[in-house]
């Protein structure tokens, strides 16, 4: 259950460099949207970038991330200024008991939150393994070709990032239902990839889990920034990212072990886990509850 939560002087963790840019609680998760969104537009373009690259020499795209990371370097310290008004953050023991407390008022939400994040992650990269396997071995489709075919996905969970963040403004009931009922798409997707192995058909299905995956990561960002305080939540923030990679990791391998048995094998676990973090969103992520009561 969110307990405890405020929607005054809230700023979003992912840009403090913004300081008084957002005036408006709205503003806050429209960004998360666009910064999710941009986040997705990266994977869009890895595989067709990655595919081009190798294209022309088969380990330029080893050579290509260091010069990406040095751009990104460079436009950091080009275009990210300290606030005027930034104040000394806490000390270490204040922030540890800052941190310790904040577990302690808002764990059983948060971890629902953490554990909803790494499973859409092993979904959405579960998936694109998946696909990339179908797309090669079924299909033979190698290279740009199969690069644009992968970014299909990505670019639906771009666009339908991009519009939950728009939707959701400081809404944090929406926020929840708008994640349970992405999530059960996600399910409902993963479960139809079982009944046809045909191209247009697996695209359009990897298409809709992509959607529903979108609808969810914004909420669940927007969540965190709504409801945590701003001097703690760069650290829980930081542990959100850390258990969605957790999911980007796990995700591949366990597909690949998957699929050397049964499709059916597959298609469960996915399905199973897709279930687990819909009853976490419905059950445990409960904001309504706390509208009431105030």
């Amino acid at each position: 259950m969110l307990q405890g939560i405020g929607t005054s002087g809230t700023a979003p963790i992912v840009l403090p460099l913004v300081g008084d840019m957002f005036r408006k609680e709205k503003d806050v998760s429209t960004t998360l949207g666009l910064i999710e969104t941009s986040n997705t537009f990266g994977k869009v373009l890895s595989p067709i970038l990655g595919s081009l690259l190798a294209g022309l020499i088969w380990f330029l795209p080893f050579f290509a991330i260091p010069v990406f990371c040095a751009v990104s370097a460079i436009l950091i310290m080009m275009l990210v200024k300290k606030p005027k008004n930034d104040k000394k953050g806490p000390d270490f023991k204040t922030f540890w008991k800052d941190a310790k407390k904040a577990f302690h008022k808002h764990g059983g939400w948060l971890s629902a939150v953490f554990a909803i994040g790494a499973i859409l992650m092993f979904i959405l990269f579960g998936i694109l393994f998946y696909l990339s396997s179908i797309l090669e071995d079924h299909y033979h489709f190698n290279g740009l070709k199969k690069g644009f075919y992968l970014a299909g996905p990505l670019a639906a969970l771009c666009l339908s990032s991009y519009l939950t963040g728009r939707i959701i403004k400081d809404n944090l009931v929406r926020m929840k239902w708008i994640t349970f009922s992405g999530i059960m798409l996600s399910a409902v997707a993963v479960i139809a990839v079982r009944f046809s192995e045909q191209f247009i058909y697996l695209l359009i299905v990897f298409l809709i889990c992509g959607v529903g995956i979108g609808a969810g990561l914004p909420c669940l960002d927007a969540l965190i920034t709504e409801s945590i305080d701003k001097e703690v939540r760069g650290t829980i923030t930081c542990i959100y990212s850390s258990a969605r990679y957790l999911g980007v990791a796990a995700g591949p391998p366990a597909i690949a072990l998957l699929m050397k048995g049964n499709l059916t094998w597959m298609i469960a676990v996915l399905a199973f886990f897709a279930i687990v973090a819909a009853f976490l969103s419905f059950r445990i992520i409960r904001p309504e509850a706390d509208s009431a009561n105030s």
